[in-house]
Formats: structure tokens, sequence, C-alpha cells
């Protein structure tokens, strides 16, 4: 089972940020979403099974567990006393990451992971890095027009590769971005250049600041550890970037402190200097921040629940918005994850959350000081291409990864400031610090099954799964049928989505809608009574609404 586990995680590594799917109401976050879903409910099907066959339950103690299952508590206390606990459980319809199902997924695959999967962290690093590789390029061909006539958007101008927007790629590639120059492969350092080149042609603000901080780190590591070779080429690309991207004047990045301005001095500055491009995008973060700083200290406690951004921010939408050149745009997420926090799940849940983020640092910085001298040691030994032993080299591998694992995580601090995660980059977030725990020095949880009990869980845990993947399966062929009526208007195909997924309340306000079209055109066409037809769209909207109260898009 633990090849099986094993071989599932490079496949999750690999395949989440590449995967898109044009038929879908949402190209990349959906498709992405729902493969999380699969493999979480594959790897801890797999992990369960190993329990019956070794008669225990076993799941390896971490250093994180008290921070992890507090902030999961959080959520869920947040789930229950939202306003509407649907999104919050699957998140808002669009994003969808960022609900508690969500949530759960990313702590079982953390636990699944620094349980079953040991002495290959290298191994998943290469599939990450890799599956990075991919997107670089793909990305690079997207800025000479390989793929200009598909999108709407100037993607020349501002790439976003398989992750669907240019900060959620740069986001990712930052925090990639580590792994390849602290690499000890010459191969992997040389490719360090595409990810670099990525990130500068996807014009990101955030993506770009967050990696002159991390290239600057690592070039100080690197002086430090002598490494003249890679240093060098620090030196001239930190400058480059520099003048390829010069930094955000000072004037615009005080837009978005507090103590500088107010938003309306800042929305009337706006219109002073709003070119074509619109509204300045620090002047919206900084308009959009303080009715997301406002809503949350409306519901202090715990929010108006995760994923409901799009529903409440009205509650105490900052009348300058109505001055942004985005005034009439829907906002879904506070483009700053903490603030978001604030907001949706209340100083509670940003609490659990902040705690999270710390006690992981100090963890990570007290094992890079305990590792310090093994370290040299294993540096050493590279330089001289000393063989090491078969009992030391997943240690050694975890050591030589372990700053550059921390690095790219702290990297998505920082781009979490100016956006919010997605799919992929919250992935790592979760992931990172798996793959550089040290299982070996952990404590085991074990627990023994009964011979019997051992038959019952066995099969319960295979008919949960084959029941969460046909769930899953619909959701996927339900939000094609969908997409597709949104092209073509047809009550057969909202019909059949609607029967796949009867609890989606977009699927049935979409129905009624369309049910209402229907009996307009027989009444004005035909002749004919459209009663039936107008029971059936004000059944299906009373419907709808009930089950989404608060969804402005719905009234």
């Amino acid at each position: 089972m633990t090849q099986i586990i094993s071989f599932l995680f490079h496949a999750l590594f690999f395949f989440t940020p590449l995967i898109l799917h044009p038929k879908m109401s949402e190209v990349f976050e959906f498709p992405k979403m729902l493969f999380v879903y699969t493999m979480t409910i594959l790897i801890t099907t797999a992990w369960i099974l190993s329990w019956i066959k070794t008669k225990k339950i076993t799941i390896t103690r971490t250093p994180l567990d008290i921070p992890i299952l507090l902030f999961l508590l959080i959520q869920i206390l947040a789930t229950v006393f939202s306003i509407d606990p649907h999104t919050s459980l699957w998140g808002y319809y669009s994003r969808f990451h960022g609900g508690l199902a969500s949530t759960i997924s990313y702590i079982l695959l953390f636990y699944a992971f620094t349980s079953n999967v040991k002495g290959r962290t290298l191994d998943m690093i290469n599939t990450i890095l890799l599956s990075t590789g991919l997107i670089s390029i793909y990305a690079i061909l997207e800025h000479f027009g390989i793929d200009k006539h598909v999108w709407v958007q100037d993607v020349q101008s501002r790439v976003f590769s398989t992750l669907g927007q240019p900060n959620w790629l740069s986001a990712y590639l930052v925090a990639i971005l580590p792994l390849y120059l602290l690499s000890t492969s010459k191969t992997y350092n040389f490719l360090s250049i595409l990810v670099i080149t990525a990130i500068i042609f996807t014009k990101s603000q955030s993506g770009i600041a967050a990696m002159a901080i991390v290239l600057f780190v690592i070039l100080f590591i690197n002086l430090q550890k002598r490494h003249s070779g890679l240093s060098r080429i620090l030196l001239l690309l930190v400058p480059v970037i520099v003048l390829i991207r010069p930094i955000k004047p000072l004037s615009s990045l005080n837009l978005i402190n507090p103590f500088y301005s107010t938003t309306q001095e800042i929305v009337q500055n706006d219109l002073k200097t709003r070119g074509k491009g619109g509204s300045d995008s620090m002047a919206i973060r900084r308009v959009v921040w303080q009715g997301a700083i406002d809503l949350g200290k409306k519901h202090p406690l715990l929010g108006t629940g995760p994923e409901t951004f799009a529903y409440s921010y009205y509650w105490t939408r900052p009348a300058e918005h109505n001055l942004l050149s985005e005034w009439d745009f829907l906002y879904n997420k506070a483009h700053n994850e903490y603030l978001n926090f604030f907001a949706t799940t209340g100083f509670l849940g940003l609490g659990s959350y902040l705690l999270l983020i710390i006690w992981t640092t100090i963890w990570w910085l007290k094992t890079l000081r305990s590792n310090r001298h093994s370290g040299k040691q294993v540096f050493a030994r590279i330089q001289n291409q000393i063989p090491e032993s078969s009992q030391t080299r997943p240690q050694n591998d975890k050591q030589t990864m372990m700053a550059p694992l921390f690095i790219g995580w702290l990297s998505i601090l920082i781009t979490n400031l100016f956006g919010f995660s997605v799919v992929a980059v919250a992935l790592l977030f979760f992931l990172f610090p798996a793959l550089a725990s040290t299982p070996t020095k952990s404590k085991i949880l074990s627990i023994v099954i009964p011979a019997k009990a051992g038959i019952y869980i066995n099969i319960l845990a295979i008919a949960t799964s084959i029941y969460l993947l046909i769930s899953i399966t619909n959701t996927f062929k339900a939000d094609i049928l969908y997409n597709q009526s949104r092209s073509q208007p047809s009550l057969e195909l909202l019909e059949s989505a609607v029967k796949l997924q009867p609890n989606q309340p977009l699927f049935l306000a979409q129905l009624a809608e369309q049910e209402s079209k229907t009996a307009a055109a027989i009444f004005l066409q035909l002749k004919q009574s459209p009663q039936p037809y107008q029971d059936l769209a004000l059944k299906h909207a009373i419907q709808a609404v009930n089950m989404n109260q608060y969804n402005i898009n719905l009234l």
C-alpha cells in the first residue's frame, strides 16, 4: 500500500497545477479542486486499507498537530454557524477552494504523507520540478502568442499558463523557485532561468516582489556557503529583474497603507490620475480591504462563514467602491488571504491561521538550526562527491531540501498579502511542511484493530470511497451540462444538471430562469396557457433562494 500511496502523491504533485478543462464553467480551479478531492479519496482509502493489513491504525504524530487541529476545529465551527453552510462546506461556486471540504482534504493529505511516504523527499520534489518546468515553458510560449487565439484575455501581455491567472501563476512559481536554485543538480539550476522568466512575464507585482525577496535570501545563503557560481548568477539576476520590472512607486504602495490616507482620499486621487487601464490595483485593494476589515469587526467571533465573502461584502462595502473602475465587479475574495480569514471566520479563524503559520515557522527554524552542523557535512559530501550509505540518504535528502522548502513556503505568505491562495498554492502550503518533516523522529499513534472490526472498516472504507467518487463524477458532469446551457439555453441540459446535483442553488436558479422564458415564449407565440412552466419556474426559484438566501445574484 505504501508504494500505491507514494505513486498517488506523485500524481497529485505532478498533475494538480497542470489540469484544466475547457468545457467546465471554471476552466482552471474547478477541475484542479475535483482532482485533489479524487486523489484525497484514493490516498485516504489506501491508507485505511493499510491499517486493515497491519491490523492497527497508525498515524504519525507531527510537531504541527496542535495548530492544525485547532485550525480545523475553528473552520468546522465557522461552517456550522455560517450564513450559508452549503457554500462554506463546498466553497463559492467558481472559486471552490477555501471551503471546509478542501481544508479537510489538505489536512488528510498532510497526515497521509507524513504517515506513509518516508525517504522519498527528493523523488517528490523532482516530480514537482518536472511539472513546474512544463508550466514555465508553456507560460513563455504564451508570451510569444502560442495560444493568443484561445483566450479573451491578452495572454501575451500577462501570461497565466495552466494556473488561469497571472497572480496565481507567479505565486506558484515563486514557491517552487528555491527548489530549483538550491538543488544540487546543475540542470535544475539552469532551468530556474525559465521559471524566473515566466514570473517576469506574469507582470504580477506581488509575485515579482516575492521573487526578489527569495533571490536575495538565496543569495545570502549561498554567500554564507561560498557557492560562488550560483552567487554570481544571482548577483546578475537581481538587478536585471529590477530593471525589467521596476518596483512599484512609493506613492502607489502607500495606497494600501491605512495610516497614509483614507479610502476617500485614495479614490479622489484615483479619479484624477486614472488612465485607460482603470483604477490602480492598489487603490482597489485598499477599498476592498477596508470593507473586509469592517466586516470582520461586525462579525468578530467566527465571521460570516468560510467562502461567504461574495455575499457579505455588500454589508460593509465602502461607498468609495462605487467610484472605482471595478464598481460593478462581484468580489468573492478580499484579495488578502489574512483579511479574507478575518472577514469570513472572525478573530478565531484568523488567530488559528496565524497560529498555524507562526508555529510552523518556529518549528522550521528550530529544525534548520538543529540540522546546521549535519547540513554542513551533507554539503561537504556533495561538493567532494563522497558517496553516502543508503541508510543516511533519506535523512540527508530532507536536510538539503529543508531550507529551500522553507523559503518557498514563506513566499506563499508574502504573495497572500496581496491576493488569495488557490488550489495548487494551498497544496504547497500544507504539503511543503510534510515534505520537510522527519517521520523517523516523530511519535506514532497506534491503535490495534480487532479482527472482526477490521472487516467492517474495510467494507465501510471501500463503500464510502465509491460513493464519494460517484459524487465527484456527478459534480463534474453536472457542471459541464450547466456550462453548456449558458451558451445554448436548454431546459433538457439544466434538468439533467439538476438531477445530478439537486442541491446546487445556482443550477436551480438557472433552471427557473429558463422555465420562465419558456413560459413567456409559449404565451407569446402559441397563445397557450404557460401555467405548468410558470409553476415550475416559481417552485425552482423559491428553492434556489431558500438554499442560498444571501446570494444577491439569485435575488
